[in-house]
């Protein structure tokens, strides 16, 4: 495989988070960015597939999955794993693949059905309920909005995505951290997007410091940006809490009853995640308040749901 045969596949998202990672400007239609990243690269697969994610891989051998014989059980492996395995794909050493990937499974799997960090270890998997109005880490059951705050201060830096919000909780959990700040919340549509836009280059604004950037950004799902998780980096750790909990008074401190789990060190797969759900969200200052679909139509108020 050529270096631009790699590069087809993929999203326009994709192609502007290499380009950003090559410091290129990462304006143009896919074709053009296509062509600046292919001849960044000068034919270096292994140099491209190191920078690519697991979901680039994924979207990779979705697309190719006629014409080229991946090796079985290849997502089950480590995403460094993964780049060496694709690699001798794109190579056309598939038999060695194979054999790779065979033993790099076995290895990968966990005899007691733990799940695996990002470097092999194993993850500390635990259920907790939101809504208690104790010191609710001391038992090890339930996790609210205060005890985010106090893993936030902790922090070297903070990944909040949410599908609804409140102010007020946003400004606790990021205010807390000492280090940089990024959100991904549901965006809205027409006149309420203009108001949304608004109030959070407000907190953005608010929050902001030299020594903790803060970056708002909105995700505009075909029907909702649905997600709930809490990123704690510290260091080369990363701590997720994932589950049904929005960042509202409701979603963690008592009305509703909601559960988070802690996956400490967090999976690749979901660090993956957060990142590709990043470079897929809009900036607030690009966002539009433009009503050009019927999905924003039922996004301005007159019929959409607010909470």
């Amino acid at each position: 495989m050529k270096v631009s045969d790699v590069l087809y596949p993929l999203r326009r998202n994709a192609l502007r988070r290499l380009c950003q990672r090559r410091d290129f400007s990462d304006r143009g239609n896919k074709k053009d960015l296509r062509t600046v990243l292919a001849r960044s690269y000068r034919g270096n697969l292994s140099e491209l597939v190191e920078d690519l994610r697991r979901v680039d891989l994924e979207a990779i051998k979705t697309y190719y999955s006629d014409t080229v014989e991946f090796p079985p059980g290849l997502w089950a492996v480590s995403a460094e794993q993964l780049r060496q395995v694709c690699l001798t794909v794109f190579e056309g050493r598939y038999p060695n693949a194979q054999e790779e990937v065979k033993l790099k499974v076995k290895d990968a799997a966990n005899e007691e059905g733990n799940f695996v960090g990002p470097d092999g270890e194993k993850a500390e998997v635990a259920l907790y309920v939101t809504g208690s109005e104790h010191n609710v880490l001391s038992d090890g059951e339930f996790v609210n909005e205060m005890a985010l705050q106090r893993m936030a201060a902790n922090a070297d830096s903070v990944t909040v995505l949410s599908a609804y919000y409140v102010l007020d909780v946003l400004e606790t959990i990021a205010g807390a951290c000492r280090g940089s700040v990024r959100v991904i919340l549901n965006g809205l549509g027409g006149k309420r997007l203009a108001r949304q836009r608004c109030e959070l280059l407000d907190l953005q604004k608010k929050l902001h410091k030299p020594s903790r950037p803060v970056e708002i950004s909105l995700a505009f799902a075909e029907g909702l940006f649905h997600t709930k998780m809490y990123l704690f980096h510290t260091g080369t750790d990363t701590v997720a809490w994932v589950g049904s909990a929005n960042a509202t008074k409701a979603g963690l401190n008592g009305r509703n009853e909601e559960v988070l789990v802690k996956l400490a060190p967090a999976p690749r797969s979901v660090l993956d995640y957060a990142e590709d759900a990043w470079y897929r969200a809009t900036p607030l200052e690009d966002c539009q308040d433009t009503v050009n679909s019927l999905i924003a139509f039922l996004r301005t108020g007159v019929l959409y749901y607010e909470p």
